[in-house]
């Protein structure tokens, strides 16, 4: 299994920090049966396993026997953790009140890149960031970063999440950000992805919808622009049966603005590249000194 091997070494050059590439993300091809016998590998490496289960993202498209692995990108991070943080602010004051749409966001948190598996589905999906409810199996609303020049792909991951789920997931916002923080144009984008039922002369159809597209966000210059940005409401957080149950004729919006999140953006991509930072240092003379690995830890690595 020569490409299995391929990134199973590739993962571990980027753990070592040897991996040179500014490339964001790795297209690899792989078969099912080497996509299965990568698992197997990493199952027997928990080190390496749980790096790349904290620290990377990376996706398997059956059908095309694609693997996409995202590098990690600090200023991305810095982005979602804002996002992530808005929303859960906005929940929090809902469950601060009373009532039905209290005790509905009582039941929902943040799912952040919990990977979702979908039944019957090889492809392998962890969103950026996700939010459900503590009743259901898969969350209502995913939110995942990509970049400008890779719109197709952005576009493809959306359908996989609302058909694969069977619109159990509700709504997929993508967020289309510049290729590298110091690109001539440094224009962000965003849109919103819903399932939508057809009648077809085969019958219904379930097919994924853009509501939004490509709403711009921050222009060119990096100044924020003033859209609806990001505009959610509380029954999207769980699948439609549910949300009806809980909720009845009630619901909320949860919302961050397109100025808002250009600010977010600009705050993370500056953090990123500010200048010097303190740290630590040890007096002279004065070593680190860790422990001896163990004969089963030095199995493991």
């Amino acid at each position: 299994m020569p490409k299995a091997h391929r990134v199973f070494a590739l993962f571990k050059n980027i753990r070592e920090g040897t991996y040179t590439s500014e490339d964001p993300e790795i297209k690899i091809k792989l078969n099912e049966g080497e996509y299965a016998y990568l698992q197997e590998t990493l199952e027997q490496n928990i080190e390496l396993r749980d790096y790349v289960r904290e620290k990377l993202r990376y996706y398997y498209n059956e059908k095309t026997c694609v693997m996409i692995i995202c590098m990690p990108r600090i200023e991305h991070e810095g982005f979602l953790r804002k996002i992530d943080w808005n929303i859960q602010d906005q929940l929090e004051a809902i469950r601060s009140e009373s009532g039905t749409k209290a005790d509905f966001a009582q039941e929902l948190d943040s799912w952040g890149s919990a990977e979702l598996d979908f039944e019957g589905i090889v492809d392998k999906h962890e969103p950026d960031i996700s939010f459900g409810h503590d009743r259901a199996k898969f969350p209502g609303v995913v939110i995942e970063i990509g970049l400008s020049q890779k719109k197709k792909s952005m576009n493809e991951l959306a359908e996989d999440y609302l058909i694969d789920s069977e619109a159990s997931i509700r709504v997929v916002v993508c967020v289309k950000l510049p290729y590298h923080p110091d690109d001539k144009s440094r224009k962000a984008m965003l849109s919103v992805w819903r399932p939508q039922l057809f009648d077809t002369p085969d019958g219904p159809r379930l097919r994924a919808v853009a509501k939004v597209e490509d709403e711009v966000f921050r222009d060119d210059e990096g100044n924020p622009v003033d859209s609806p940005g990001i505009q959610l409401r509380l029954s999207d957080f769980t699948y439609e049966e549910l949300a009806s149950d809980e909720l009845g004729d009630e619901d909320a919006y949860i919302c961050i603005s397109g100025k808002q999140l250009g600010e977010y953006l600009n705050m993370a991509e500056r953090n990123q590249r500010g200048g010097p930072r303190g740290r630590h240092r040890l007096d002279p003379g004065t070593k680190g000194e860790k422990r001896p690995r163990s004969p089963e830890e030095e199995r493991r690595n």
